[in-house]
C-alpha cells in the first residue's frame, strides 16, 4: 500500500514539474525567437552591404543559423521560389507567426517586406529601424523570461508535491 502511495507521490510531483517546464520553456523559447530575429537583421545588413548575393540565396545560406526563426524564414523562401506577390498582407497570410506577438509579428512581417524593394542603403536604414524596436521588444522577452519562466516551474514543482501530499 506505501509502495502505491509512494509511487503516486512520486508521479505527481514529476508530473507538475514537467508542465511547469514546460510551461516556462515557452518564455525561454521566445527570448530565443527575439535574439535571433535581432541577430539576423544584423546578418541582413552585413550581406546586403558586403555579399550582394540575390535574397533567396542570403536567406538560404543564413537558414541553419536561426532554430526558432527557421520555420518562418523557410515559408518566406518558399514564397519567393514561387514567384507569389509579396506585399504585407501575402506575407502575413503565408509566414508562420510561432511565438511571436502581433506586435512583434508586424515588426517581422514589415521586415521581410522591406528586402530587395529598394537599393541596399534604404534597406539597411529599414532594416536598422525595425532591428531598435525589436531590441526593445527582446528586452521586455528577457525581462519575462527571467521572471516567468523559472515561477512556471517552480509553480510546477510545488503544485505536484501539494497533489503528491494529497495523495498520501
Amino acid at each position: 500500500m506505501w509502495l502505491i502511495k509512494l509511487a503516486g507521490f512520486l508521479l505527481m510531483t514529476g508530473c507538475g514539474t514537467y508542465l511547469g517546464y514546460k510551461s516556462g520553456g515557452k518564455y525561454k523559447k521566445r527570448e530565443r525567437l527575439l535574439n535571433e530575429t535581432v541577430l539576423f537583421c544584423d546578418s541582413l545588413i552585413n550581406d546586403i552591404t558586403y555579399l550582394q548575393l540575390a535574397l533567396k540565396d542570403m536567406l538560404k545560406k543564413r537558414l541553419n543559423n536561426y532554430t526558432e526563426l527557421k520555420p518562418a524564414l523557410f515559408d518566406y523562401i518558399n514564397l519567393i521560389e514561387s514567384k507569389a506577390s509579396l506585399n504585407i498582407d501575402s506575407l502575413r497570410e503565408n509566414i508562420t507567426q510561432g511565438l511571436f506577438t502581433d506586435d512583434e509579428f508586424s515588426l517581422f512581417i514589415q521586415l521581410l517586406d522591406i528586402l530587395g524593394k529598394s537599393d541596399s542603403q534604404t534597406q539597411r536604414g529599414g532594416i536598422l529601424s525595425i532591428k531598435e524596436a525589436l531590441s526593445i521588444k527582446q528586452k521586455t522577452a528577457v525581462e519575462e523570461a527571467q521572471k516567468f519562466g523559472g515561477l512556471f516551474f517552480k509553480l510546477g514543482v510545488l503544485g505536484g508535491l501539494a497533489a503528491g501530499v494529497i495523495i498520501l
